[in-house]
């Protein structure tokens, strides 16, 4: 009687054994969570876990420069393999402006202008400061992670919205870069050359 007790004793132990194996492997895993669609590929889900805060931002750099604004009414723009002369717009709200290429054309609102393309699809706008537009963004493009002034993006439906906190003269802003996410690989590189010429302007 002794046998059959001994087997069903070894192979529980066996079991267990397969088991914890199994557990260990989702353990292990990561905890990003990628975006299943083909267009959204380059935003993830933010990692709980941060890097050391000095560290990080000794790696990183600055997107805009919000340098003055000389008077230059033009100046050319280039981004990958392209370059464009860029005519400067300045918001009809804000002490600030921008360099708009022939690519890109000005949406007129009440509440501020909208620069972009394709009847508007694709645009950046330019808002006062408020928290509340940090409250959803709970998404990283991994193409903007290296910039200072970035603050996350979010996605609704197939279009997807970088956000960007800059500083000038003791004042923030908000920028969102906007587009559908299957037209991230043309609006992306031009939105962020048009960011980094913003220009602040000093009446």
């Amino acid at each position: 009687m002794k046998k059959p007790v001994l087997i069903l004793t070894l192979a529980a132990v066996c079991l267990l054994s397969a088991c914890e194996k199994e557990n260990k492997g989702f353990a292990g895993s990561d905890s990003v969570i990628e975006q299943p669609n083909s267009g959204q590929q380059n935003l993830e889900r933010q990692n709980s876990e941060q890097p050391d805060k000095m560290d990080h931002d000794t790696r990183m750099e600055n997107l805009f420069e919000l340098k003055e604004y000389n008077g230059v009414p033009e100046m050319r723009l280039e981004w990958g393999d392209q370059q464009s002369p860029a005519q400067f717009h300045r918001d009809p709200l804000l002490p600030l402006g921008l360099y708009l290429p022939d690519q890109m054309e000005v949406y007129e609102f009440e509440d501020g202008n909208r620069w972009g393309y394709d009847g508007g699809k694709h645009y950046i706008s330019i808002l006062e400061y408020d928290e509340i537009y940090l409250s959803d963004l709970t998404l990283q493009n991994k193409e903007l992670g290296k910039y200072k002034e970035y603050a996350g993006s979010k996605l609704e439906g197939n279009v997807a919205m970088d956000g960007f906190v800059v500083e000038k003269d003791h004042k923030k802003y908000f920028v969102e870069l906007i587009y559908f996410t299957n037209e991230q690989v043309n609006a992306l590189p031009m939105f962020v050359e048009v960011a980094r010429h913003i220009r602040h302007i000093r009446d």
